[in-house]
């Protein structure tokens, strides 16, 4: 069997991902069998017809290639257009208070209950530090213990041993549904969904060289779904996304990864290695994410059952994809439904994942020093870090991460 040594250059890899690591991972799955797995949503993959998601990735195949410079551009003219509108955006200035009040709110508990909803302080206290302190924001590469710094010098880092960084953050539930805080911004357009620090700091990273996923325009876009099953992004009692607002990620994700030149989708195929099944599924409400006396939710999940067998960790570790994170990475795996999930689903790659419980700011990128050969494979390390850690804070120290 044909595999791919971990310490292959990035030069040595010839035409790019499909040419050099399908082989690998096409020998590593082979013969393991067919799955029992549910048939697709859309019922196509009986007589061998392809489904919705195989078809949307033949079409994938032939997305424009976007050079890197003019998707760096790109993501800096448009943050730099949605200023004005952010810092002109009506009930602003009542919101940031709102928010304050709930940072400060009375109750001994990690969570504030308004009606049937529960809102974390921490994600309002991660919210008025980030949007207020111009430090964490400023172009300053050399300032300690700042964010900003960091991810400069990681992409510089990562762009020695041939691939890059795409920061993704995930912006926090009080700011895609503000009127949970603010009632009187109900039936705005959620003007304050992302706040205009957060605007100018991805601006600034553009022009530092720092690509990334604006998540909050997408997540906005579709924050009514008419399967009543999938109408929420949020979970009501948890700081973390529901299914679909991991699946609406990854596919903006996956649609950023489709403009990189080195793209094409990966080997593994819906109605072949994996269908794709709607269902209703059941979050207990366990763990430190979740409210004091939150219920269980009942919510609707896009499944990817798997036909064959799951790449392993082993696989995952020769894919061009490097997910560094937190829980939200991993939030629904028990549904079959996480980010990493749907990542795959919509790219087509196994998805190398380091995501230690509490550690997006810091842990996950100790833990990638600690590995041989740490970038070895590797095209593009995908960081999904929640907004309200981009706060100032002692787990901003730089890493040595070392080359391939």
């Amino acid at each position: 069997m044909n595999t791919l040594r971990r310490g292959d250059s990035c030069a040595s890899r010839g035409s790019g991902p499909a040419t050099w690591l399908a082989v690998a991972l096409f020998g590593a799955l082979a013969g393991c069998g067919e799955g029992g797995g549910e048939e697709s949503a859309a019922g196509a993959a009986a007589a061998g017809e392809p489904t919705a998601a195989a078809e949307a990735a033949a079409e994938a195949a032939v997305v424009p290639k976007v050079a890197r410079a003019d998707r760096l551009a790109r993501e800096r003219a448009a943050a730099l257009l949605r200023l004005p509108v952010l810092e002109a955006a009506p009930l602003a200035a009542e919101f940031a208070v709102a928010v304050a009040a709930l940072a400060e709110h009375e109750s001994l508990k990690r969570f504030v209950q308004l009606g049937d909803d529960w809102l974390p302080k921490s994600a309002a206290r991660g919210w008025l530090d980030f949007a207020g302190d111009v430090l964490a924001r400023a172009p300053d590469a050399a300032a300690l213990e700042r964010p900003f710094g960091v991810l400069v010098d990681l992409e510089a880092q990562l762009a020695r041993s041939g691939c890059h960084l795409l920061l993704v953050p995930v912006p926090s539930r009080l700011q895609l549904e503000p009127e949970l805080l603010l009632p009187a911004l109900t039936g705005h357009a959620a003007p304050v969904a992302r706040v205009a620090a957060t605007t100018r700091f991805l601006a600034d990273l553009a022009a530092a060289g720092v690509e990334s996923v604006d998540l909050a325009p997408a997540l906005m876009a579709e924050r009514d779904d008419p399967d009543p099953r999938r109408a929420r992004l949020w979970l009501r009692g948890n700081n973390h996304w529901a299914p679909r607002g991991a699946e609406v990620a990854a596919r903006a994700v996956a649609a950023r990864l489709r403009e990189m030149e080195w793209f094409a989708h990966g080997p593994l195929r819906d109605g072949v290695d994996f269908s794709v099944a709607r269902r209703l599924g059941q979050c207990r409400g366990e763990g430190v994410g979740q409210a004091e006396g939150a219920p269980p939710e009942a919510v609707g999940v896009d499944a990817v059952e798997w036909r064959t067998a799951a790449p392993t960790a082993e696989v995952a570790r020769m894919s061009p994809l490097l997910l560094l994170g937190d829980s939200f990475a991993g939030m629904h795996k028990e549904l079959k439904a996480s980010f990493v999930d749907q990542l795959i689903r919509h790219s087509g790659w196994p998805v190398d994942v380091i995501a230690p419980q509490g550690g997006a700011e810091l842990a996950c990128r100790e833990a990638l020093a600690r590995r041989d050969a740490p970038l070895a494979s590797k095209r593009v390390v995908i960081w999904l870090l929640p907004e309200p850690l981009l706060a100032p804070s002692g787990a901003w120290k730089r890493v040595a991460i070392g080359g391939s």
